[in-house]
């Protein structure tokens, strides 16, 4: 504990508001201990101010004396969060103690829909919704898939309870110079489990545009415990210093003339100097590092009427009964119900159900991109495995990034069911399964402090082709044959290929 000088006790007395304590007895100045939460054996760091006035470093406890009574405000950055908190507190004789709290981060909340108290990306006069929002780049909780939807389709109030997404996030994986001796460090980051990102900036609408929302993020909350977790994901001696250093802005954008397509832009930026960083990240160097080889994933899961059993789906059947391909000529992949029967979808669509895409708007200069079809569980000599996009354990990260540079890089490590081929990684069956699709982008050479990329991709959803598929009876997508427009699921696709040809020059303002 450490106390201030005499002459920050005297300032605080001047800058105080002088407002009566009315709930501890008199008034008067006191001395207060200003405090930093702890998480196991870590104590926190916070920069404090005080009424706007008076700024200083927190670790543990800090005693201000002299402090007059009343309502005093506190703003406060902390090495845990990269938001910084905002809050009130009331100071007397008998309460003289005041913690840190960490910032609340699950903010903008749907309420009396598909998303009830769940982060929304919602358009109002719109049935069209994506939830909760903070999967595409804020993990705020220790959960990052604590919905039961992710998207709802059509446009329709009499279908609003239609699922078509479970889970959507941007992937990114690079190599970085070893913080200490020779060498490269692999980083990839985990599509389910949190870790990754933590918010930077609140979820709102982007300048009273309520067809535009906006949140920002940034990378490297492993090992940091997340809200609604006692501990990080790793501890603080795990792969120090192996960090992307990265700000991930997204940007949702629901065209006015096109109620049936969400795009979203990211923004990708090196902000690893910059001193907020640093601060959660001491071990970074002041100048920053540079990343190189990065490629980008934007990746989805799409569960055609699934979610009905909540967050537990190792008995949904409708989450583990699609399928999804690839039509190159429009940069654009698609995932359906294989057999195109959803009983828990509402009567108008059990026996149309809609397909969901995933198109390609802009990418980053020099870059190509490939196509990523995974299935959750590969089957090799009748022996099922999942195939797990995770950090950990360590190896597992070798792993990812060969998976998000398409099969570009590390492809040895591939799973032998995995075919690298020229439009797509595929690692999947021809028969329904749980799949996962999503695009790889890149190499982009390198990211320095301060530069930045960004890209943009379309989630289309569109009815199939009436009297090219019958409700029921499986469709397979016929991957092998990419290049194909003689396969049946191409016809059944017309009306989202069409839909993705009206998409394909708009951008998100």
């Amino acid at each position: 504990m450490r106390r201030l000088s005499t002459f920050l006790s005297a300032l605080l007395i001047v800058v105080s508001t002088g407002c009566g304590d009315t709930a501890s007895g008199p008034s008067g100045p006191v001395d207060i201990s200003v405090r930093t939460v702890r998480f196991g054996a870590d104590t926190t760091t916070a920069i404090v101010t005080m009424d706007d006035t008076l700024t200083f470093t927190v670790k543990g406890d800090t005693t201000l004396a002299g402090v007059s009574s009343g309502r005093h405000t506190f703003s406060a950055r902390t090495s845990l969060d990269y938001l910084p908190v905002t809050f009130e507190a009331n100071i007397g004789p008998n309460q003289r103690v005041v913690v840190i709290p960490r910032p609340s981060t699950c903010r903008i909340y749907e309420r009396g829909g598909p998303c009830e108290g769940r982060n929304a990306f919602y358009w109002p006069g719109h049935t069209l919704v994506a939830c909760p929002a903070n999967d595409y780049a804020e993990i705020c909780t220790a959960a990052s898939d604590f919905a039961r939807l992710g998207l709802t389709w059509p446009d329709s109030g009499s279908s609003a309870l239609n699922a078509y997404v479970y889970h959507g996030k941007l992937l990114v994986g690079a190599l970085r110079s070893k913080s200490s001796g020779a060498g490269e460090d692999t980083i990839a980051m985990a599509f389910y489990q949190a870790g990754d990102y933590a918010p930077r900036n609140r979820i709102d609408v982007v300048g009273g545009d309520s067809s535009r929302w906006r949140t920002e993020a940034w990378t490297d909350a492993r090992h940091v415990p997340l809200p609604g977790l006692d501990t990080a994901r790793l501890r603080k001696t795990d792969r120090l210093g192996q960090n992307f250093g990265l700000s991930v802005t997204t940007t949702a954008h629901l065209p006015p003339s096109q109620n049936n397509a969400i795009l979203f832009r990211f923004d990708v930026r090196n902000i690893s100097d910059h001193p907020d960083f640093r601060l959660v990240h001491p071990e970074e160097p002041a100048a920053g590092h540079t990343l190189r080889d990065i490629y980008l994933a934007p990746f989805f899961d799409p569960d055609i009427g699934g979610g009905a059993s909540g967050l537990d789906r190792s008995n949904d059947a409708e989450a583990k009964d699609d399928n999804a391909t690839l039509f190159p000529d429009e940069q654009l992949l698609v995932a359906y119900d294989q057999s195109f029967a959803v009983n828990t979808f509402s009567s108008s669509f059990a026996a149309r159900p809609g397909l969901v895409g995933l198109q390609i708007l802009e990418i980053p200069a020099g870059t190509t991109a490939r196509g990523l079809i995974l299935t959750a569980t590969l089957t090799a000599g009748g022996i099922d495995r999942p195939l797990i996009l995770d950090f950990v354990p360590t190896a597992q990260e070798d792993f990812l990034y060969a998976v998000y540079s398409g099969g570009r890089a590390g492809a040895q490590l591939l799973p032998t069911e995995c075919n690298a081929g020229a439009f797509a990684l595929l690692c999947t069956t021809e028969s329904s399964n749980n799949a996962r699709m999503g695009w790889s982008i890149g190499p982009i050479p390198s990211l320095a402090p301060g530069e930045q990329v960004s890209l943009a991709v379309a989630l289309l959803l569109a009815p199939p082709t009436p009297g090219t598929f019958t409700s029921g009876q499986a469709v397979q997508p016929q991957n092998s044959a990419l290049a194909s427009n003689a396969r049946p699921i191409y016809a059944i696709a017309r009306d989202l290929r069409a839909l993705a040809a009206q998409v394909r020059a708009l951008r998100v303002p």
